[in-house]
């Protein structure tokens, strides 16, 4: 409804050749198709509000491309992104009156940008990094010096900086120097009730344990994670996402009816795209049955072919939630009671080639040789 309010203005206002409401149309388009995740279509408005303004060296120019960068960040085109975020920086400083303000922004938004593409791909993985780290840190350093803006407003961007940068930490596997960063972070959102930005700290730190082995204390963040996200009402995504890691952790540690609950209670929030909710809907089922599977195996009689289905639908589930240790284990169990009850060799083959491929989805190469050498051919 409002996309067409909008368009109907912009009609108008090209049929009444008038300028001002015609950019002020693109401009309430673009904002609203970036709300929406319509990126393609926020960057063509974008582009038409470059080609309306005509100056080339303004702030308003400037912050266009910051918009058209967004746009392409959005598509994960970050080539792209990085070109249109460059030359919004490049407009900011060659400004008669500085803007550091703006400054910080473009400083930051660069660094934002080398990080998620580091994050994203292998290629030239360290220099994105790198140059992540060197705006990110240019842009602390502006935000230190600003002293005409509220303290709220410096604080939120502090903690963003703080954040990112242990990001960039943590994708080094500098884990302790990214924990440092992050409870500074956290440090500086709390006074300040920065609700959003600390869900987001909360998480990556829950992450962060993880990775080192703490599962404990990732519980204990991922539960202060949704206890925070409550507060953000306008963003129920930043909601459902700590209760799908949460439940994931929970998968992982083979709490199955644990994470049941948590997805339930994520499918229920109001407010959730079709997308999040068919994701986490989908995610629910195969917890389900996980739960009525593990319920079965604990009351199995014992028999053999039983057991390997019942063996192979955990080790399916696993694979689903990219617990590919545990798939193992399961799979594993499946292959025993397979051979146990004299399953015959497409079912031998079907097995060991589960264990292969999972071991490869796991990284484990020397264990795909070894499940495989010698056997599949034999049974061909």
């Amino acid at each position: 409804m409002e996309e067409e309010k909008l368009l109907s203005r912009k009609q108008n206002a090209q049929r009444n050749n008038n300028k001002k409401r015609l950019m002020d149309a693109c401009s309430d388009l673009a904002e609203l198709y970036m709300n929406q995740g319509r990126y393609k279509l926020a960057i063509a408005q974008y582009k038409q509000l470059v080609d309306l303004h005509h100056i080339e060296n303004d702030m308003y120019y400037a912050r266009i491309n910051r918009g058209i960068g967004e746009a392409y960040q959005g598509l994960r085109l970050f080539e792209e992104a990085l070109k249109y975020h460059q030359i919004y920086l490049d407009v900011v400083l060659v400004q008669k009156q500085p803007n550091y303000l703006e400054k910080q922004r473009a400083l930051a938004t660069l660094g934002h940008t080398y990080l998620i593409w580091a994050s994203e791909t292998e290629t030239d993985k360290e220099t994105k990094l790198e140059k992540a780290n060197k705006f990110l840190m240019d842009g602390l350093e502006v935000t230190e010096s600003l002293s005409s803006i509220n303290q709220l407003e410096k604080a939120d961007m502090l903690s963003r900086l703080y954040t990112n940068l242990g990001l960039v930490k943590e994708i080094k596997g500098q884990y302790n120097d990214a924990a440092d960063l992050i409870k500074k972070s956290i440090g500086i959102c709390k006074p300040h009730d920065i609700y959003e930005q600390l869900t987001r700290n909360y998480l990556s730190m829950a992450g962060l344990c993880e990775k080192i082995g703490d599962n404990n204390e990732a519980i204990r963040n991922y539960n202060l994670c949704i206890d925070v996200a409550k507060k953000v009402k306008s963003k129920v995504s930043l909601l459902s996402t700590a209760l799908l890691a949460k439940s994931e952790l929970l998968v992982r540690l083979t709490e199955y009816h644990g994470a049941k609950t948590i997805l339930q209670k994520a499918y229920k929030l109001k407010g959730l795209s079709d997308e999040e909710r068919k994701n986490i809907g989908e995610k629910l089922k195969v917890v389900v049955c996980m739960c009525q599977t593990e319920d079965k195996l604990v009351v199995s009689s014992g028999d053999h072919k039983e057991l390997k289905i019942l063996y192979e639908k955990m080790g399916d589930a696993a694979c689903i939630f990219q617990c590919y240790q545990k798939a193992v284990e399961y799979y594993t169990m499946m292959l025993e009671h397979a051979q146990k009850s004299g399953g015959n060799d497409e079912e031998l083959k079907n097995c060991y080639f589960s264990l292969a491929e999972t071991y490869k989805d796991n990284g484990d190469y020397f264990q795909v040789w070894a499940e495989t050498k010698g056997k599949l051919p034999s049974l061909d």
